[in-house]
């Protein structure tokens, strides 16, 4: 283990155009007692980096698995505020594939090797990036780790400029879930016309899931630590992906929020096996705008109490199906659309079910519904589309 800065240490700097870069062989590179880097008025660029050239990583032994290792670059209340200015910051972890993890006892995690960042995270433990403030200077932020990227209350906060927020995480081989925000984790970009995407092998955005005694899950609304992404005012881009080997985008109660703009977003999983969306109480809120929303995945795109709630305005919200399986519907279990008055386009199309016990509405205006499904029910189990006043085509 070795650091950079540790322990209540911090750079500071005055104003103008600073470069900074931090490395540490270990994971870790700023941590403890709100260890920072904080540099004045300028367009600086502040890159943090952890990694080894080689060897071996080891976990203890006595901790659950996914908690095995959850060092980061940047973790426990430290944090980088990069102050006014055209910032570019960079978090990320460079360990190689292929390295053995191993107890304190010389034996191989799970039967080895797997990535050396088997369990790490880029930002950890409520630590985070604070970027241009109460300023309308755009921020370039990456965040990239081959395990997870974000973790445990971390954060990405900006002014009002026309950020650009990269959030990428899971391009190791491992035997864990690797996430790209997790448990609370957050980004707040304030207004302007931000692009925001976030990227995992498995879980895009998730938060946890409540245990029974005994150790089975509840299901319903017990879910909790949420993570979010939120943007003030203006016309944002937020795509959320999940293209790799399980997982879902977003599980267990994270939420997008762009606010008022004609706003676009994606939720994307490519992946056959998880087949999910938007899951477990999850969702997406905007404004009054004329917001495009497009939902798709290998057969469910919205279940279990997912939502997506929007303003007044033209909307066009679409949900994708790939695959057909006899079990699942694209909408199912308690998901919602509420588009809110305006002429809405709301389609639901793919080779299997289109609604289960699930809900559409649209408001006032000229709204469009259509439900595609070429080898399913297009609506079954209490499933219910309401529109209000206007010359609507279903």
């Amino acid at each position: 283990t070795g650091y950079v800065l540790y322990q209540d240490s911090h750079m500071l700097t005055g104003d103008g155009n600073k470069d900074i870069t931090l490395h540490s062989r270990s994971t870790e590179t700023v941590r403890r007692d709100g260890s920072s880097v904080r540099t004045g008025a300028g367009d600086d660029t502040v890159s943090l980096t952890g990694g080894s050239a080689g060897g071996e990583v080891f976990y203890d032994r006595g901790v659950a698995k996914y908690d095995a290792a959850t060092y980061a670059v940047l973790m426990e209340n430290s944090f980088i505020d990069s102050g006014a200015g055209h910032n570019v910051i960079s978090i990320t972890s460079s360990l190689p594939t292929g390295i053995n993890a191993k107890d304190w006892t010389g034996t191989l995690w799970e039967g080895g090797p797997y990535a050396a960042s088997f369990a790490t995270y880029a930002i950890n433990d409520d630590s985070g990036i604070k970027a241009g403030l109460g300023t309308l200077d755009s921020q370039n932020i990456t965040v990239a780790n081959g395990s997870n990227a974000m973790g445990n209350g971390s954060y990405i906060q900006t002014g009002g400029g026309q950020d650009t927020i990269s959030v990428t995480a899971g391009s190791l081989s491992g035997g864990h879930v690797k996430y790209g925000m997790f448990n609370n984790s957050t980004i707040d970009a304030g207004n302007g016309r931000n692009q925001i995407a976030v990227s995992s092998e498995d879980w895009a955005m998730s938060g946890t899931e409540t245990l029974k005694a005994g150790g089975s899950y509840v299901t319903g609304d017990h879910y909790s630590g949420g993570s979010s992404i939120t943007a003030g005012a203006g016309n944002d881009t937020i795509s959320v992906t999940s293209p790799g080997r399980s997982g879902s985008a977003m599980t267990y109660s994270p939420f997008l929020n762009p606010g008022q703009g004609n706003n676009v977003i994606s939720v994307t999983n490519t992946n056959a096996k998880a087949n999910f969306g938007i899951i477990h109480n999850s969702g997406i809120l905007a404004g009054d705008g004329n917001n495009t929303v497009n939902v798709s995945s290998w057969t469910q795109a919205m279940h279990d109490q997912s939502y997506i709630r929007l303003g007044n305005g033209d909307n066009n919200i679409t949900l994708t199906g790939t695959a057909y399986n006899a079990s699942y519907a694209l909408m199912s279990d308690g998901s919602l659309i509420h588009a809110g008055n305006g002429a809405n386009t709301v389609t639901l199309t793919g080779p299997g079910h289109g609604m289960r016990n699930s809900s559409i509405l649209a408001g006032d205006g000229g709204n469009t519904v259509s439900i595609a499904a070429t080898q399913g029910t297009a609506m079954d189990a209490v499933s219910k589309i309401v529109s209000g006043g206007g010359n609507d085509s279903i």
